[in-house]
């Protein structure tokens, strides 16, 4: 603390505080004027305030002066001015405190708080900044646009939790209804205790709506697709039954006819007739195998298990490829189980064209949750991504069919497969099947 005592506004003393502030020493200081020694320019009263005097002391008045050193730098003083009488002579004793460092922090903390402000004017989202009560102490324009409910805020405040990308339905003050993201921190001190919060606030009403209409799209894209499954199946289900109903009668019936013909007719056209029972029979045999593949009548009587023994056993008399099936299921829902023949039948029909595969192996297995279905062969393999972009763009809908066919019902399909290290393919059902309209909860809590 500098003290200075002045006669007639010249220092007559001051104290070594006073040399370290100024750069000069006493000697220097003493004799000339305070303002020109001191102070860079009187403080022509303005600004000077009433310093609060104590009791039984002289008024005195309280001034701001910057001070220019022997260096030349710039210093900050906090003066306080009394007057007083010495030896009957009037005198004045100036008190400065060097407040340098305080005064800079202070303008750097306005630095500091009109960037900040600058930085939350541009942004796109709602910024507050609240007090340990939840009232809001800073925010921007973008949150006056977007307002919304304070909970957020004071959660972190009451339960010291931060809050992240939360979505809140809300009515701003307009009275119009928007959804806004929440996320929410909160302040705190050098002792680790709450004192504040720090909000983010972002309308995503268009998007919110936008992702709704999507989903409400998908459900019902969802179910046409699966009715337009059950559709198929009933198709299938219809022309077995006529294959086999109809023409398979038909074919029976002519063998009769034949064979009657044939104990009727002479030597020379044994041979020929024969030969046409024995045709017609192959073909009578072709047509039941081909109304069982359409919509095989094992799934309705003896269950999955059985049917994809059955389809094994035809596919390994048919190829000579050994197909083994190994494990077992309870019986799933009537779609389930199609999808899962229809995916054994195409993955089957994949082996004999492309694989040239020796063994083919079925497996199944069943949790509280999930059937689990996979077809492995010991075959050529293949790249598994070009394969699928290629049959994508060639419309060869395969794979891109059972894919198709399998996450419509709420399954998931994997493909492993590498050039000369045979294929899997493995597939995975929900046993409870998802409602055909329903859509996924948005997650939004409503103010």
């Amino acid at each position: 603390m500098a003290v200075f005592i002045c006669q007639e506004d010249r220092i007559a003393w001051c104290n070594c505080a006073a040399s370290a502030i100024s750069g000069y020493s006493c000697e220097e200081l003493c004799g000339r004027s305070f303002w020109d020694a001191v102070a860079s320019q009187p403080p022509d009263r303005v600004g000077v305030r009433a310093a609060a005097p104590r009791t039984g002391e002289p008024p005195s008045t309280r001034f701001e002066a910057k001070l220019r050193t022997r260096s030349g730098a710039e210093r900050h003083l906090d003066c306080t001015e009394t007057e007083l009488e010495l030896a009957d002579r009037p005198v004045v004793v100036r008190i400065a405190l060097d407040v340098t460092e305080h005064r800079q922090a202070e303008a750097t903390v306005r630095e500091s708080h009109e960037l900040l402000n600058q930085v939350l004017a541009t942004l796109p989202v709602g910024v507050a900044v609240t007090d340990r009560e939840g009232d809001i102490i800073l925010a921007n324009a973008a949150l006056q646009r977007i307002w919304g409910e304070l909970w957020a805020s004071v959660r972190a405040l009451s339960n010291r939790q931060a809050g992240r990308n939360e979505l809140v339905d809300i009515e701003s003050f307009t009275g119009e209804r928007k959804t806004i993201q929440n996320s929410t921190a909160p302040i705190r001190n050098a002792a680790g205790q709450t004192v504040g919060a720090v909000m983010v606030n972002e309308e995503v009403t268009e998007r919110v709506r936008a992702e709704q209409a999507l989903q409400e799209s998908a459900g019902r894209l969802q179910h046409l697709s699966r009715r337009l499954l059950t559709v198929h199946e009933e198709e299938r289900r219809h022309l077995a039954r006529e294959l086999h109903d109809e023409f398979g009668q038909l074919l029976a019936t002519t063998t009769l006819h034949l064979q009657a013909a044939r104990s009727a007719a002479g030597s020379a056209a044994q041979a020929s007739l024969a030969e046409a029972i024995a045709l017609l029979q192959r073909a009578g045999t072709q047509v039941r195998s081909l109304a069982l593949e359409l919509r095989p009548v094992l799934l309705e009587t003896a269950g999955l298990d059985a049917t994809l023994r059955w389809l094994a056993k035809q596919h390994e008399q048919r190829t000579g490829i050994v197909t083994v099936v190994a494990g077992q299921v309870a019986e799933p829902s009537g779609t389930v189980a199609i999808a899962c023949f229809r995916v054994v039948q195409e993955a089957l029909t994949n082996v004999l064209r492309h694989a040239a595969a020796r063994q083919v192996w079925i497996e199944l297995r069943q949790s509280d949750a999930r059937l689990e279905l996979a077809v492995r062969d010991d075959g050529a393999g293949f790249d598994v991504p070009s394969t699928l972009e290629r049959a994508a763009r060639g419309g060869h809908l395969g794979l891109v069919g059972m894919r198709e066919r399998i996450e419509i019902l709420g399954g998931q399909l994997r493909i492993d497969s590498r050039p000369g290290h045979g294929t899997s393919l493995r597939v995975s059902f929900p046993l409870a099947e998802p409602g055909a309209a329903a859509v996924a909860a948005n997650g939004i809590s409503h103010g």
